[in-house]
């Protein structure tokens, strides 16, 4: 199954790795690697990834990697990862 990550998750993930390694250099590379990997296993098993409860809307799925959230929508044409968040925060589901 086809994977693609949305800008915004692009840039979420990209500004947690920059974070995190200035507070500890390669920290914010090796959460990367472990995100990026478990993200490219949903290409064999999209509904891994329980529903999100927020939104409690079946193609709007979640993996919880260490105390990040990666948020992804599964369709017909493959999965977008949509956004991902440290889980501390709050979803804001009012946008």
């Amino acid at each position: 199954m086809n994977i693609r990550w949305s800008p915004q998750a692009f840039a979420a993930l990209e500004a947690q790795i920059d974070r995190l390694n200035e507070l500890n250099h390669g920290s914010g590379d090796r959460l990367a690697e472990v995100i990026r990997d478990r993200v490219a296993q949903l290409a064999d098993f999209a509904m891994s990834g329980r529903v999100v409860p927020e939104y409690n809307e079946v193609g709007l799925r979640e993996v919880v990697v260490r105390r990040y959230r990666v948020l992804y929508y599964l369709g017909a044409d493959g999965i977008e990862v949509v956004t991902l968040f440290h889980g501390a925060m709050n979803l804001d589901i009012d946008d």
